[in-house]
């Protein structure tokens, strides 16, 4: 789902409510964008490279902090899959995520994309 999708379903069907789900994998801005579009405000069409890798890392720890390591690393691939999207060498950087085990190795892919 985007704002646009949004605007769509809601000035089409005039429901009080959409459904986001799996729109948020990768993209937890959407809820503030589809707000401030709600409220007539501006809001950011391209979130920078700098803050997904901020958000992503930030998940990152919160996921293996509320799960444990082996299975928080485990679903913070998965994430960060969603979050890789639109980067540069995404393709080769998720193989990188999938295949490791540790959390620092993780965290070492936000290091890099804060250095794009």
């Amino acid at each position: 789902i985007s704002v646009e999708s949004a605007e769509h379903m809601i000035s089409t069907t005039h429901c009080d409510m959409i459904a986001i789900g799996r729109a948020t994998m990768g993209n937890p801005w959407i809820f503030s964008q589809i707000n401030s579009w709600y409220k007539n405000e501006k809001w950011d069409t391209k979130i920078s490279f700098k803050e997904k890798s901020r958000v992503m890392r930030m998940h990152i720890n919160k996921i293996c902090e509320y799960k444990g390591e082996k299975i928080g690393i485990k679903e913070a691939r998965k994430h960060m899959a969603a979050y890789l999207k639109g980067f540069p060498d995404a393709a080769e950087l998720r193989k990188q995520a999938f295949t490791t085990n540790n959390k620092n190795q993780l965290l070492e892919i936000c290091d890099y994309l804060d250095r794009m």
